[in-house]
């Protein structure tokens, strides 16, 4: 078998051949290599719990054109610390160096999955967001978890209400 994940560059077939104690097929069973692609996209989430550091909402995306391998999606909270780096350089011809923007995700938790024909899925009310900046996104099949997520950068809406003032008018006492 061929284990997930494996790169085949420039090769367009897979060739087979039967072996036995004695010699090699001369002529190969042959197959076409195709390589399915199946990723999410217009991934989006409206934040309806308005207190500091909780989410509530509908993340929704849409499905991939082809969802024919699909088994369901993945959805993963994550923090990223976005930066630059001090000390990524690369000597050019002019033997100058350069900075690189980086990011490093520094947690990455299962949140919930969704099976194919579910696009989205609740974030309940009261949800902490802790230090989690995105929302990752991925395909999976029946073989393996998709590598290269979609993803949404969140954003904790939230209101808060001050300087509330209140005059009592009416002139009865214990009545407002």
């Amino acid at each position: 078998s061929i284990p997930p994940e494996t790169t085949f560059g420039f090769h367009t077939h897979l060739l087979v051949y039967t072996m036995s104690q004695l010699f090699e097929q001369s002529t190969p069973a042959v197959a076409l290599l195709t390589d399915s692609i199946a990723s999410v996209s217009n991934v989006s989430f409206i934040d309806y719990d308005l207190d500091v550091g909780e989410l509530g909402g509908i993340l929704a995306w849409e499905s991939p054109e082809d969802d024919s391998q699909v088994t369901h999606y993945v959805v993963y909270l994550v923090e990223i610390i976005n930066g630059v780096s001090g000390n990524l350089s690369s000597s050019l011809a002019d033997d100058t160096t350069f900075a690189a923007d980086v990011e490093i995700i520094t947690n990455i938790t299962l949140f919930g999955k969704s099976r194919v024909g579910t696009e989205n899925l609740t974030i309940l009310y009261d949800t902490e967001l802790l230090a989690f900046t995105n929302f990752f996104v991925y395909t999976s099949s029946s073989l393996v978890e998709q590598t290269t997520p979609a993803q949404h950068a969140i954003n904790d809406m939230f209101a808060t209400v001050s300087a509330v003032a209140f005059t009592d008018r009416d002139l009865d006492s214990d009545e407002l």
